[in-house]
């Protein structure tokens, strides 16, 4: 008798082992679905700093160049430049007396200026120049502009 229970034990083991392991083995393959989001940082405004200086002095009939540095005030973020633009300029008179006007349509400036230049967080790059031209107006004196400054706006994308 007691292989009798012996091999039913052991029967029995091996059925309970044999069922735990399928078990263990069995599975349900699903499909599932969800959202999730996040946020992008939009950008430092105005993270770029524009300066500008004409690298020489004008005089009618010369061309010269605005130099133009652009600063990434932002430590973390790289920022592309793609493009220049002087937005306006303004044509301060120095005081010479009855010199006339020192007009502003003398003056020509090439705009916008094509950059497509990343400047590095936090860094201060040379970016290509925009050309400005004192013009010669051979009708009408042009004194009035001797010792003038011109100051300009500018921007960019």
């Amino acid at each position: 008798m007691s292989r009798i229970i012996t091999k039913k034990r052991l029967t029995l083991g091996v059925v309970t082992s044999l069922l735990a392991a399928a078990l263990a083995l069995a599975f349900w393959t699903t499909t599932g679905d969800g959202t999730g989001s996040g946020d992008v940082e939009t950008g430092a405004a105005e993270a770029i700093a524009l300066t500008g200086t004409l690298d020489d002095e004008l005089v009618p009939g010369r061309t010269v160049n605005l130099d133009i540095d652009a600063e990434n005030t932002d430590t973390e973020t790289h920022y592309r430049v793609v493009s220049t633009t002087v937005d306006s300029y303004d044509v301060v008179e120095a005081n010479i007396d009855d010199a006339g006007d020192c007009l502003e349509s003398w003056f020509d400036v090439e705009t916008p200026v094509t950059q497509d230049q990343t400047i590095e967080a936090g860094t201060t790059e040379a970016v290509t120049p925009h050309s400005v031209e004192f013009l010669n107006d051979s009708v009408n004196n042009q004194d009035a502009c001797k010792g003038a400054s011109i100051s300009f706006d500018l921007s960019s994308n």
